[in-house]
């Protein structure tokens, strides 16, 4: 436990000298506040270019801001957010294998789960931290412009996409375990999510792929109720615990 804990410290105080930590946080700040303003802007721009768009027949006709604008904006906003996540820490272990450092610890005496697991809760933190702080940025501005009663299960669209990003995390590292170059990594991750993405598209496991976690849009408008999403839920935790355990078994048999 306690090389555990150091481990953990070391792996947070690498992402904050890297400046990685400083700039995923600053991006989740970034989601957090424009997401809403940019919902707040939305008129404004139509208005700009309904000019133009009038002289080529196209008309723009009212549209109507809701809360429901900034959490759709939120949302789609936080699914990029996730991709620059993985690409940007997909060489959290790959970096380590090219220069050498895993075999400077290793001869050590420091054990190979607590070399890999801190890394994975290091990530998940990072994870953590940053999906709160966009969620109640964009929480605050939304109350303040609009009415936000209207939004409906807005704690169960958070730990749903919340619980895809650890998923996916899990896959990263997992992937970091048997893959030499970040390339190779961001490629099973991008693998994974296209089998999960399309599966969704048979009806008889749709209902319990992760990707099913994405449907924040229903859960908003209450269109679906919470338990239609356990199953996938369920299934995305049993995942995640599998992809953790077998990338921890994995590396103790790994030659470095």
């Amino acid at each position: 436990m306690r090389q555990l804990r150091a481990m953990m410290k070391k792996e947070l105080f690498e992402q904050l000298k890297t400046h990685r930590l400083v700039v995923m946080l600053l991006l989740f700040t970034l989601v957090g506040v424009l997401s809403p303003a940019f919902a707040k802007m939305t008129p404004w721009l139509l208005d700009l270019v309904s000019g133009d768009m009038a002289e080529t027949g196209i008309q723009i006709g009212n549209l109507e801001v809701t809360s429901l604008s900034s959490w759709t904006q939120y949302y789609k906003n936080m699914q990029i957010i996730l991709f620059v996540f993985l690409i940007l820490y997909g060489g959290i272990l790959t970096s380590e294998y090219q220069h050498g450092t895993l075999i400077i610890l290793l001869s050590k005496g420091l054990k190979r789960h607590n070399i890999l697991l801190p890394k994975y809760f290091a990530l998940l933190l990072i994870w953590t931290f940053g999906c709160l702080i966009s969620f109640g940025i964009t929480f605050a501005y939304t109350v303040y412009f609009w009415d936000n009663s209207i939004i409906q299960n807005q704690a169960f669209s958070l730990l749903a996409f919340y619980l895809l990003g650890v998923w996916m995390i899990s896959v990263l590292v997992g992937a970091s375990v048997f893959c030499r170059s970040v390339s190779a990594v961001l490629l099973v991750c991008a693998a994974c999510f296209g089998i999960s993405y399309f599966a969704g598209f048979f009806p008889a496991v749709s209902d319990y792929v992760p990707t099913l976690l994405l449907g924040q849009m229903d859960l908003l408008t209450g269109t679906t109720d919470c338990s239609h999403f356990l199953p996938a839920i369920v299934i995305t935790v049993l995942l995640t615990v599998f992809n953790v355990a077998a990338a921890v078994l994995c590396f103790r048999k790994t030659s470095i």
